[in-house]
């Protein structure tokens, strides 16, 4: 058996469901949240060929005929603050200010923006459904806390696909988050210690987009891209390439 233990910091406020009805630091939701991203990462190294990535997912993560290669644990949950308070997050603005944030402060933008009462804090609106009118309707785990994971390796996995799980597992940390609204900001994680050399950020980032490099067979889409399901795509692109069509 191999093990990594994995040490992390809450970045903002993460609405992650628990078993007892509180914001809980869980595996199961660890697991999802991986199984997601290594769609997303063996899609395009795939090419868009889904019976290659489900067969890849299957060995790592198991299926209803076969058990997974990979157990993940968890550790140090730290204690939740509860729903049903005032939310305070982010900075109260008026209309004036949120126009002037976007560098528009013409009369039709202001009018768009005006606000009853005066003032409103537009993280509240990227955080709504646990958020709603002001009030948190979802504990949640506050920023700032540390966090671990032990992924225990029952046997080593083949070389190609432990390399793709890696990317996913950095794509996660860096691109994505965990918990409700992970996709507007909130539950994002950072490994700890930060390091203060970024020359490996870069470096991964460089080999996540060349590993989107190609299109799958029958795309339309005018970029590298990996489609997970049906419904979903992870669209990456070079700088250079310019904006999406």
């Amino acid at each position: 058996m191999q093990r990594e233990t994995i040490h992390l910091e809450i970045v903002t406020p993460c609405f992650l469901g628990g078993t007892q009805g509180t914001a809980e630091w869980r595996a199961a939701s660890i697991r999802g949240h991986l199984r997601w991203w290594f769609r997303a990462v063996a899609g395009a190294a795939f090419r868009g060929d889904l019976e290659k990535v489900r067969a890849a997912e299957d060995l790592l993560f198991g299926s209803t005929e076969r058990g997974s290669l990979l157990r993940i644990r968890t550790f140090e949950t730290p204690a939740a603050v509860a729903g049903g308070g005032h939310c305070t997050f982010g900075p109260a603005l008026t209309s004036e200010e949120i126009a002037s944030l976007w560098g528009v402060r013409d009369d039709a933008t202001l009018r768009r923006l005006r606000l009853a009462p005066d003032s409103s804090r537009p993280i509240h609106y990227l955080g709504f459904g646990p958020i709603v009118g002001n009030q948190l309707r979802r504990p949640y785990l506050p920023a700032e806390k540390q966090v671990s994971m032990d992924l225990l390796w029952m046997r080593e996995p083949p070389k190609d696909l432990g390399r793709l799980f890696d990317q996913a597992l950095w794509a996660w940390l860096h691109l994505g988050g965990i918990g409700g609204r992970s996709r507007r900001g909130f539950g994002s994680l950072q490994r700890t210690p930060v390091p203060v050399d970024r020359t490996d950020f870069t470096e991964q980032a460089r080999a996540l987009l060349q590993l989107g490099a190609g299109r799958p067979a029958g795309s339309r889409r005018n970029g590298p891209v990996s489609t997970p399901n049906r419904g979903s795509s992870l669209l990456a692109t070079p700088a250079e390439a310019g904006p999406r069509p």
